[in-house]
């Protein structure tokens, strides 16, 4: 597309490091785990992703949303009302779901909630 709006996103080039133990306690990162977030804070380039680049993924993420929740209309007793995720784009332009802990060190995430509209 000649118009085609640029989505500006900041990449690492690596994969979030991850370790067994999630906290030094209390809910706060060990000393490690903060300097490898500053780390991968300090290696993140800035790239330019053309939105008709993340358009096939992300209608590919809606037909999956509306699945689940067409799925559940077909469940007597039950009744799912929203869907929150969490999900990163990354410099090519792909859509992936952040699973449980996805958190650390993705820092290009975007939560997205879905409502069933009455």
């Amino acid at each position: 597309m000649a118009n085609d709006p640029i989505l500006h996103l900041l990449v690492s080039d690596s994969e979030p490091e991850t370790s067994a133990d999630d906290s030094g306690g209390r809910g706060f990162p060990t000393k490690d785990q903060a300097k490898s977030a500053v780390k991968s804070l300090l290696q993140l380039k800035p790239v330019e992703v053309p939105v008709s680049a993340i358009r096939p993924h992300m209608e590919e993420l809606l037909q999956v949303v509306n699945q689940l929740f067409s799925h559940t209309e077909q469940q007597p007793g039950l009744a799912l009302e929203e869907i929150e995720l969490s999900v990163d784009i990354n410099a090519k332009g792909q859509v992936r779901i952040l699973g449980s802990g996805g958190e650390v060190g993705s820092t290009g995430s975007i939560k997205l909630k879905f409502k069933r509209v009455p």
